[in-house]
């Protein structure tokens, strides 16, 4: 596996993040799985390994506001995050025989915010999934049917967060 991330301030207001992984999830040495079922299957050294995307990275950018509304820092925000593609399950792990695992494609997602932050509180308007994008999360071959587990569509909301902890101890 491979991971980096940076941070990086690009003037004194704007802020750019950036991670990346890069993964070679395999099964480490042949193995028999569900031996003593009436579907045993043997999975070979190298086989990848299920719902493990072979590269994530994630982006994001934050200009925070230089001047104070209602005593609170604003700022906006945009976030990218990519997922790449991967498998369903290690094989014909399913009761029913020869279901072959399904390739789940790559997938993008963006999402917005405003906000502020304050001492003690925090408020922050939000798009998720900004282009409504319906990532193949999970094929579900098991038990004689194809079942397909998208992310959350496009989705707007408020938050208010409020901190409640004492400063003194």
């Amino acid at each position: 596996m491979l991971f980096r991330s940076i941070q990086w301030m690009l003037t004194d207001n704007l802020e750019f993040n950036a991670s990346m992984a890069r993964l070679d999830a395999q099964i480490s040495k042949d193995a028999t799985l569900f031996p003593r079922s009436q579907y045993p299957f043997t999975v070979l050294k190298g086989t990848t390994l299920p719902v493990s995307p072979d590269f994530k990275a994630n982006l994001a950018l934050q200009y925070n506001v230089p001047v104070q509304w209602f005593g609170a820092d604003p700022y906006l925000r945009i976030d990218y995050s990519y997922t790449g593609e991967s498998y369903s399950s290690i094989g014909s792990e399913a009761v029913i025989a020869d279901n072959a695992p399904s390739r789940q494609d790559n997938y993008m997602l963006v999402d917005l915010g405003m906000g502020l932050d304050a001492e003690g509180w925090s408020a922050q308007f939000y798009i998720d999934n900004l282009l409504d994008e319906r990532a193949e999360q999970f094929f579900n071959n098991r038990w004689g049917s194809r079942r397909l587990s998208i992310n959350a569509p496009r989705s707007a909301g408020v938050s208010f967060r409020k901190n409640f902890r004492s400063e003194e101890h």
